[in-house]
């Protein structure tokens, strides 16, 4: 979304998309997923971190984070279930 908004064309970001390798890119969102959840564990010791339903509170500012980021929610959402 942003690079659309810097006046990227439609083609030149799916070709550059088509270009990243899909284990370097969940490669990425794990150690983003990773490191957040890290830091959002550290500033509290609420039980929400440690509840396995993936819908809390803390598991949805993750979501919305990798969200930000630029990664698709079902991808996420996934990538969670897996590693956390």
């Amino acid at each position: 979304m942003e690079l659309k908004k810097q006046g990227i064309s439609k083609d030149l970001l799916q070709k550059g998309l088509n270009e990243i390798e899909n284990a370097d890119y969940l490669k990425v969102l794990d150690t983003l997923l990773i490191k957040k959840w890290k830091q959002l564990k550290a500033k509290t010791s609420n039980s929400e971190y440690s509840d396995s339903d993936l819908f809390t509170p803390a598991k949805q500012k993750l979501i919305n984070y990798a969200m930000q980021k630029g990664f698709e929610y079902d991808l996420v959402v996934e990538r969670l279930k897996k590693i956390l």
